[in-house]
C-alpha cells in the first residue's frame, strides 16, 4: 500500500528530489496528477492537489541510516532551503 503526500501542484518535482536524495530511488510513473515512486522498498504517491491544505508536521517518516555520516547527509539536503519542522536530535 502507497502513502500519498499531499503536494500544491508540485508533485512530480517533489518526488523527483526525494529520489535525488536518497539512494535505492525512483519515480515508477508520472502524469498530471499523480507521481508514483519508491524510496528504499516504500511506495509513495505523490498527490497534485490544490492549496486547500498546507503542508504541516502531522505525520513523519523513519528511515533506517546505518550511522551518522548518513545522518547527517541526509539531513543536509534535506532541509537545504527549508526549515525544521522537527529539528534533528
Amino acid at each position: 500500500m502507497s502513502k500519498c503526500l499531499w503536494f500544491n501542484g508540485q508533485a512530480k518535482e517533489a518526488a523527483s528530489f526525494y529520489c535525488s536524495v536518497f539512494k535505492d530511488a525512483k519515480i515508477k510513473s508520472s502524469n498530471s496528477m499523480v507521481t508514483s515512486f519508491d524510496l528504499r522498498g516504500t511506495s509513495f504517491l505523490a498527490l497534485n492537489g490544490c492549496d486547500r491544505f498546507k503542508i504541516n508536521p502531522s505525520i513523519s517518516f523513519f528511515v533506517y541510516c546505518g550511522g551518522d555520516a548518513e545522518i547527517e547527509r541526509l539531513y543536509s539536503e534535506l532541509i537545504e532551503g527549508g526549515f525544521a519542522l522537527m529539528p534533528l536530535g
